[in-house]
């Protein structure tokens, strides 16, 4: 019943999970809690069944926990990173590293600028740049959470016109993160590029 898509996000079929038992109904979400989300151990029975009283809800639109903003849309439940929370701002000083616990990069040696999310401002300066941006299907929640590479300027930042970005899924049979890298970016999940030169 849940699309994991290897943007971060999930897509969870709104009625099929209804239909489930409350126990499966807490042992799913609970587990897509803890795959998607920011906390180190999953919600307590208390918190878990809070916010499942609320999506269970008629009148329900959105809610946050662990780290996710959890909304519903006609046919779906769907689970997407806050962007506004999410704290990585890396240099390119490494060849890879753990992205937001979700985005193992690899960065081809670049060495200018830094990895942050597009959030909102970004995704405007992209929009710019690419008006056909407008007409993607991802949800705009998920897209502002995925990582992009920023430029120093004087003024501040420029996002760089990245957002054709490669994402390569691979096994994850023997991944080894230690304080947020990765030592062996050989067995990786995804890697963040793009096509156009640096």
């Amino acid at each position: 019943y849940a699309e994991l898509s290897p943007l971060g996000y999930v897509r969870l079929q709104k009625d099929a999970f209804l239909k489930l038992p409350p126990s499966f109904q807490e042992i799913l979400f609970s587990q897509l809690l803890r795959g998607y989300g920011t906390n180190k151990y999953p919600l307590t029975s208390k918190s878990l069944s809070t916010i499942l009283q609320r999506i269970r809800s008629s009148q329900f639109s959105a809610a946050t926990a662990a780290g996710l903003k959890i909304s519903r849309s006609q046919k779906d439940f769907l689970l997407v990173r806050e962007y506004r929370a999410i704290k990585e701002d890396w240099s390119l000083d490494q060849n890879c590293f753990l992205w937001d616990k979700r985005f193992l990069i690899q960065t081809h040696n670049m060495t200018a600028g830094r990895l942050k999310a597009i959030g909102e401002k970004g995704w405007l300066q992209l929009l710019q740049l690419y008006q056909n941006l407008k007409k993607i299907t991802i949800p705009r929640g998920a897209l502002w959470s995925l990582p992009a590479l920023w430029m120093p300027e004087k003024k501040g930042e420029k996002i760089h016109p990245t957002f054709n970005m490669v994402y390569e899924t691979f096994l994850q049979d023997n991944l080894t993160v230690s304080s947020g890298r990765s030592k062996r970016c050989s067995e990786k999940k995804f890697i963040f590029r793009s096509k156009s030169p640096f």
